[in-house]
């Protein structure tokens, strides 16, 4: 009972200490004027723009954490927003974390660090029900992972390739909460699964996935054509095109449901 309790005692102080040291931050990203820009890039030159609250809060930071002086775009301790995020997180507060994740970005230019937040706030949003918000996060980190692959192979990177294909099959696996919940989810996941990147990772990395993309294509196939949502070409056809590619992969991969 002893160690329970003493556990508890850790995660409400724990607790405490993230969310002051995340305080710091969000006062400056809650300012207004951070707060009206539409674009993160705005923001962050709002705050580099504004030196002298950047700088105080830097200041202060630095001298209650008994820090040496670093360089005014490194000391603003915004990691800390990314920790307070994995710790709310873990303690099930998805929709607390979420918030902290999405202010993270505003900041962060940890391109991995990055990465990672989009991840965490997908599952955040997935784990509150917020499909339009997981959507709009999902197509997001789509396009996340695309340019980091573009950026890895200008690069000369070897192994951009691969991990863009890790990627994306955790996006492939992850995306099935969004889109099977969402109203127009089926749809969108014909959309992404049949597009030639998308379907050369299923094939590749995880066929098992077209049993999902069978699904869709039968359940948009029975729906009726509605006037604000038209069907694309690829839609249209996607049931024919999903059964030319499991018969293609039936060499590899046979499915008792397909």
């Amino acid at each position: 009972m002893n160690r329970v309790w003493a556990k508890r005692e850790n995660a409400v102080s724990t607790n405490e200490r993230l969310q002051q040291e995340a305080q710091a931050v969000l006062d400056v990203i809650e300012h207004p004027d951070v707060a009206q820009a539409s674009r993160l890039d705005q923001a962050q030159k709002y705050l580099k723009d504004n030196y002298n609250m950047y700088f105080y809060i830097c200041i202060a930071y630095q001298r209650r954490r008994k820090l040496t002086p670093l360089p005014l775009v490194n000391a603003l301790p915004n990691h800390c927003l990314y920790t307070f995020g994995q710790f709310q997180y873990t303690y099930r507060n998805y929709s607390g974390a979420a918030d902290y994740f999405y202010h993270f970005r505003v900041l962060s230019t940890d391109t991995d660090l990055l990465t990672s937040a989009h991840w965490d706030k997908l599952a955040s949003d997935i784990l509150t029900g917020k499909w339009d918000v997981a959507l709009e996060e999902l197509n997001t980190l789509r396009d996340v992972i695309n340019a980091r692959g573009t950026s890895s192979a200008n690069a000369g990177q070897g192994d951009g390739a691969r991990t863009q294909l890790h990627s994306r099959t955790w996006l492939a696996h992850w995306g099935l909460f969004v889109y099977f919940n969402h109203p127009a989810g089926r749809t969108l996941l014909l959309e992404t699964f049949l597009a030639p990147t998308y379907l050369a990772t299923i094939q590749t990395a995880c066929p098992w996935i077209l049993r999902h993309l069978a699904a869709a294509a039968v359940l948009v196939r029975q729906s009726p054509p509605s006037p604000s949502n038209p069907k694309s070409t690829r839609v249209k056809h996607a049931l024919e095109e999903t059964v030319k590619v499991i018969q293609t992969e039936e060499y590899q991969y046979s499915d008792p449901l397909m």
